[in-house]
């Protein structure tokens, strides 16, 4: 509901319903049948970096992103996101995300200051910085897959390399050669993206 809400309208919405053994699949046709601008896939479950796949193979538009189907955005993510992109060009455009406990909100941000970075400024300025070496585990990019927009093409070549079987650090598999292979990173000083964290997610859940 978040994505139908956009205050950008010229979207492209491609639901994938991964093999759902709920009401998922009839609840993305309702959606479909409503607005034209959904498109829905229904698959055989693959897990998430095949429903990225399918979704991405299919997508018409210059930029792409996505949106995990327990998280939310805000009604002026893509419109925001969308004028720093056409006004820089930029291969990826950034913003920070919110993780959403459910009864408060913590609000991150990137490390790397807001801006437009292409050249040495951003090999030097970004990638040189994406790790940060002091503390390692304290990212000075966050890579996360969502609350971002790229290049559609840059975008699928390099999710398209990430193994099926993939299941924890599937976002870094595509984010970090896909960083490396981008031109330029215009990155916003604000949050949009609610990361809604729960116990029992992907994340959360301990797998032997």
């Amino acid at each position: 509901q978040s994505v139908m809400n956009q205050t950008y309208k010229n979207l492209e919405v491609i639901l994938v319903d991964d093999g759902s053994t709920d009401k998922s699949g009839s609840i993305c046709d309702e959606y479909a049948h409503r607005d034209e601008r959904v498109i829905v896939i229904h698959k055989q479950n693959g897990g998430l970096v095949s429903a990225r796949k399918a979704g991405a193979a299919i997508a018409t538009g210059s930029y792409i992103t996505a949106v995990d189907s327990d998280d939310w955005i805000e009604s002026n993510m893509f419109e925001e996101l969308m004028e720093s992109a056409i006004k820089s060009g930029a291969d990826v455009v950034s913003s920070g995300m919110i993780k959403d406990y459910g009864n408060h909100c913590v609000p991150g941000q990137d490390l790397i200051p807001a801006g437009f970075y292409d050249g040495d400024n951003y090999r030097q300025n970004v990638l040189d910085k994406l790790i940060n070496l002091e503390e390692f585990y304290e990212r000075r990019l966050g890579l996360s897959i969502c609350g971002r927009l790229y290049k559609k093409d840059l975008y699928i070549k390099f999710q398209n390399e990430v193994p099926f079987e993939i299941k924890i650090g599937e976002d870094f598999a595509v984010l970090f050669p896909l960083l490396y292979k981008a031109k330029s990173l215009f990155i916003l000083p604000k949050n949009y993206y609610h990361y809604c964290v729960r116990a029992n997610s992907i994340i959360g859940v301990v797998k032997n």
